[in-house]
């Protein structure tokens, strides 16, 4: 090895040459002998091609507990053939390789979210932005009810602001397949859990027919003062509050529906730090407004639902509203 540095360090220094024209003979000679090699191992082994040759499709999801087994059952369940490629890659993304979908195969995922969602009995958690209800909803699956947690599906918090840090939407395709994947789970005899949704949430599209079995549901009326949800939200979202230069984009993105002059008032909060009053802004003069119009237009039984008032959204507190909501649906059967 030390020969071989220090022949290198002359090489670089000049201090000597290799003469390769003079020995091109030989060179050519060895250039032949791994050509040979090469000819020899494709003929012997053939090509091995991967994905982005000889075609398929490829999925990364991001979660918070990867699982080759649960990745592989989704691929199963979405009526995949063939042997399906899946990897852990690092500590929160599954990597899954398939082959080419045939038309039939995407055909049946879809023809089959069109057709579950109507089989079950929902119960939409509502409330205004803040207000906790994906905590609620992680406490009813904590107390053994049936869930579906659209949020955590598409690594999505559903608005503006809502992108997760450091993680990406999964494909149509695959968040589609995951849905179906779990609507295959639920006991149709049991009530489904779900959190109010728009129609798409980020970048992804939530099937019509849940949409619709959605709005057609009863719900449940989370009401939360606005104090107690700027704190929550100032938790969630705390990866903003170290980091401005990546709200002020989405910050942009609600420019239109308010304007310039407005949104740069909220610019500066932020840049003054003051984020109480930030937060506390956009609830009153975006989210809730627009929260409130979407849900009284679409959810039929909003009227009629159950209502849960607190201002404690501890992990405590959400476990005995979720007992309240069992125990409110046991009384009602």
């Amino acid at each position: 090895m030390s020969k071989l540095s220090g022949l290198g360090g002359r090489l670089y220094r000049g201090e000597t040459s290799v003469n390769f024209i003079g020995r091109r003979r030989t060179w050519y000679m060895v250039s032949a002998v791994f050509v040979l090699i090469s000819i020899g191992s494709l003929a012997v082994q053939g090509l091995q091609l991967g994905i982005e040759f000889k075609g398929g499709s490829s999925f990364t999801v991001t979660t918070t507990n990867p699982s080759v087994t649960d990745a592989r059952e989704a691929v199963e369940e979405a009526g995949v053939t063939g042997e399906a490629i899946v990897q852990l890659v690092g500590d929160n993304k599954v990597r899954v390789q398939t082959g080419s979908l045939e038309t039939a195969q995407n055909d049946a995922v879809q023809d089959a979210l069109e057709i579950l969602p109507r089989q079950f009995r929902w119960r939409v958690v509502c409330g205004l932005t803040g207000s906790g209800k994906s905590r609620l909803l992680h406490a009813l699956h904590g107390v053994g009810a049936q869930i579906l947690d659209l949020e955590g599906l598409t690594r999505h918090r559903g608005s503006v602001l809502g992108s997760m840090p450091n993680e990406s939407q999964p494909s149509q395709k695959y968040f589609d397949s995951l849905m179906f994947a779990e609507l295959k789970k639920f006991d149709p005899k049991r009530t489904v859990y779900v959190e109010a949704e728009s129609k798409k949430i980020g970048d992804l599209r939530v099937p019509q027919a849940m949409i619709d079995a959605m709005w057609q549901s009863d719900c449940i009326r989370l009401e939360v003062g606005l104090m107690s949800r700027v704190r929550l939200l100032m938790e969630e979202y705390a990866h903003f509050l170290t980091d401005i230069s990546t709200l002020y984009p989405r910050l942009d993105c609600l420019i239109g529906l308010h304007s310039k002059e407005i949104v740069g008032c909220w610019k500066v909060l932020a840049e003054q730090n003051k984020w109480e009053d930030l937060v506390g802004e956009l609830l009153i003069k975006h989210y809730d407004p627009a929260y409130t119009r979407s849900t009284l237009k679409n959810y039929e039984r909003y009227g009629q639902g159950i209502v849960l008032r607190t201002n404690d959204l501890s992990d405590q507190a959400m476990h005995l509203l979720a007992l309240e909501v069992i125990t409110s649906e046991s009384a009602s059967v």
